[in-house]
């Protein structure tokens, strides 16, 4: 049976649903999706089937009941199969112990919950008993260590449910607080319906005791691998900057030491970089009391036609500063770039001669809108183009130099770093532009790929032998790739 669930809202949009729940705000963007859930609400009454709606509307159709029905389902909004149940099955059992202090052992419904009501560590193996999923009562200090094991948490296992208590020191607590925390694990596993999660789950909460109140802050399903499926709550946010002409964002976890801050042209491109940037600087930052994380590395002869491919162990401090992409190809051209700059010239560079930056608005739509916001507080940007000859692009002006292997994308940096001048000052001074792998805003995929065989067979002419490290990192259904591009042997 089908059975919107009751307490659950849906704001319907143009081609879009805003699901709020227990489980925060989940968007779910389709075409007339708005249209599809005013169509069938009236029918997910808990008295039809699934089947009986999908023979009900023509085959071609069915799927986009299927995945209206699926994205509903994993929003919380939609219950499918038999009704549920209407007698609650709740035990609670207390247990004080040297390792895990006090705690308790929830089973509702048929799911085994470990609370830890102190903040004590837990782990599932020296218990010699399986748990659903854990509950923990931590400080803001102990989840920011906590954010390691999220980081590094694999795809299937127990459900993670923290509760920051900001006021807490956790070095004493009284029988009060305890009680209170029993009643408020009770009450949020209750709430929870942990029994519909089809995959492994984080939600982070605070708890406020003064106020008797208890805030969702985070939420992510970590065992899934595509972007709709990623945190409830977003990781990305606007800062307190002014947004025009530029936008400026950060990109922070709730009590994670970790945060990437950037400013750049579009929220939406912005965004995406920075999520990447963060999740890559979390995984590395937690691999760190690892030792060395394994990466695949490409190595490069010049002098044959096929390239060795070898595992290898790098410092994750080392890998900090490598490159960050959303796609292995990006990642190589990106990497290309880097390695020819600090190339010596291989044959005498040509100069382009002395341009006015201002006036290029035809090489590129973003070169145009950033010329003409400058031309609102400067009247003229001579800028030397210069080609090199590992085929890099470099635009200066003054103490604005960017480089690329595209030209419109050389000049359109430089605009950026000199915007941000112009229109912020020193209040971003220690906010760095992005952007820096936005390729696909000036190139096609074949064209990079192109760009890309292009640059290698320079190196092998030249003689360069190198070698090329790379990982990809998929972490709360965000996918990105890390690397760098060395000489070797």
């Amino acid at each position: 049976m089908l059975l919107l669930d009751p307490n659950t809202a849906i704001v319907p949009s143009q081609g879009w649903l805003y699901v709020f729940n227990r489980k925060g705000l989940t968007k779910i963007q389709a075409r007339y999706i708005d249209e599809v859930h005013e169509k069938l609400k009236a029918y997910l009454d808990g008295t039809h089937d699934e089947s009986e709606l999908m023979a009900a509307v023509p085959v071609e159709k069915q799927s986009i009941l299927k995945k209206y029905f699926e994205a509903m389902e994993q929003a919380g909004a939609l219950h499918r199969g038999e009704p549920a149940k209407t007698i609650v099955d709740l035990t609670v059992h207390e247990s004080v112990d040297r390792q895990h202090g006090r705690s308790l052992v929830v089973t509702l419904n048929g799911k085994s919950v470990l609370v830890s009501l102190d903040g004590k560590d837990y782990s599932a193996d020296d218990r010699g008993q399986p748990f659903d999923g854990y509950l923990l009562f931590v400080t803001p200090s102990q989840m920011n260590d906590h954010w390691s094991r999220v980081w590094n948490a694999q795809r299937s296992g127990p459900h993670l449910i923290y509760v920051v208590e900001e006021a807490s020191s956790g070095q004493f607590l009284s029988e009060a607080v305890i009680e209170k925390r029993k009643r408020y694990a009770t009450w949020l596993l209750g709430c929870s319906r942990m029994e519909s999660w089809n995959t492994r789950t984080l939600q982070l909460y605070t708890f406020d005791a003064g106020a008797f109140a208890l805030t969702p802050r985070f939420a992510a399903n970590l065992g899934r691998g595509n972007r709709e499926n990623t945190s409830r709550l977003d990781l990305v946010t606007p800062t307190d900057h002014e947004q025009i002409p530029l936008v400026i964002a950060k990109a922070a976890a709730p009590f994670c030491s970790n945060s990437v801050v950037g400013c750049g042209l579009q929220y939406s491109q912005l965004s995406e970089e920075m999520e990447r940037e963060f999740v890559v600087q979390a995984v590395l930052t937690s691999a760190v009391q690892r030792g060395k994380l394994s990466f695949a590395t490409e190595f490069r002869n010049w002098q044959y036609s096929r390239t060795a491919l070898r595992r290898t162990y790098v410092d994750p401090r080392q890998a900090l500063e490598w490159a960050v992409a959303g796609s292995l190809l990006q990642l190589r051209v990106l990497c290309l770039e880097r390695f020819c700059w600090k190339l010596p010239a291989l044959e005498s560079d040509s100069s382009r001669g002395e341009i006015d930056l201002l006036q290029q608005d035809q090489k590129h739509p973003q070169v145009g809108f950033l010329a003409s916001v400058l031309r609102r507080r400067l009247h003229t940007l001579p800028a030397i183009i210069n080609l090199k000859s590992s085929g890099l692009y470099v635009c200066q002006s003054g103490q604005y130099l960017a480089y690329s292997f595209v030209e419109a994308k050389a000049m359109r940096d430089a605009l950026l770093a000199a915007a941000k001048d112009v229109f912020y000052g020193d209040s971003l001074s220690a906010i760095k532009t992005k952007h820096e792998c936005d390729f696909t805003s000036f190139l096609t995929e074949d064209g990079l790929q192109q760009i890309n065989l292009q640059q290698n067979e320079m190196l092998d002419r030249q003689k360069v032998t190198r070698k090329f490290a790379f990982k990809h990192i998929q972490r709360h259904g965000l996918s990105a790739w890390v690397g760098n591009l060395s000489h070797g042997n």
